[in-house]
């Protein structure tokens, strides 16, 4: 991610991340926010950064996009442009929309998340539509506090994300 994918950073602290954030950066500005790393190292989580453009949040969106067999996959990205889901491929594209519907449900229902690890560990989530069928999963995150704010971007953004067809 760089710097010109928004306009203003909004962060949202307390005041002693606020303090350790002042105290990092020693009034210079932050080089490179590439993942965030920088603020995480300040003990600011993602879901506290807000992309805006002006004063509105960016906007999550869904892409469509077929992938190398042919077959029709979804991905939700946040404001800031992180894929914080992604689907299985389809078919059909019909099916891919009624996928990304069912997101835009689901991610409504905290039940809806289930909250696993990986083999080597790491946090990770899919969401399921009422049916137990996956119909999204998340990147794999070093922490369950990392995982959990990834559920809270999904449900944050999904119902009124906008739609990026790229196979139109």
């Amino acid at each position: 991610m760089t710097n010109d994918c928004f306009q203003k950073l909004e962060i949202r602290l307390c005041e002693s991340q606020k303090q350790r954030l002042h105290e990092r950066i020693a009034f210079a500005e932050p080089s490179g926010l590439e993942d965030f790393d920088f603020l995480k190292s300040c003990g600011i989580t993602v879901s506290q950064v807000v992309s805006t453009q002006g004063d509105r949040p960016v906007a999550g969106k869904f892409e469509v996009y077929k992938d190398k067999a042919g077959e029709f996959r979804f991905r939700l990205k946040a404001g800031n442009g992180q894929i914080i889901l992604a689907s299985e491929g389809y078919k059909r594209k019909a099916s891919c929309m009624n996928g990304i519907e069912s997101v835009r449900k689901n991610s409504q229902i905290d039940a809806r998340f289930d909250r696993t690890e990986t083999k080597g560990g790491k946090a990770r989530f899919n969401l399921k539509a009422s049916n137990g069928q996956v119909i999204g999963t998340s990147e794999s995150y070093e922490s369950t506090s990392a995982r959990d704010n990834g559920i809270a971007s999904v449900a944050k953004n999904a119902p009124d994300a906008k739609l990026d067809d790229q196979t139109a």
